[in-house]
């Protein structure tokens, strides 16, 4: 069974560091669906990682 995400544990710059690299996307429009996984090349660079869960760790993040 895989660990739930704790959001006390989450790096407060993370949803700022991702956006960075995303050319500022507004991650307060992602409605955590799932739709962009179907392509992530996350998956393919981590072994054993959810895109799923790290979007979520994004969205979850405070702003």
């Amino acid at each position: 069974m895989r660990e739930p995400i704790r959001v006390k544990n989450l790096d407060p710059t993370l949803r700022e560091e991702i956006a960075g690299l995303l050319n500022g996307y507004d991650f307060s429009n992602c409605l955590t669906c799932g739709m962009c996984t179907a392509g992530c090349i996350y998956s393919d660079l981590h072994k054993d990682q959810d895109p799923r869960k790290f979007i979520r760790k994004v969205a979850l993040v405070s702003q």
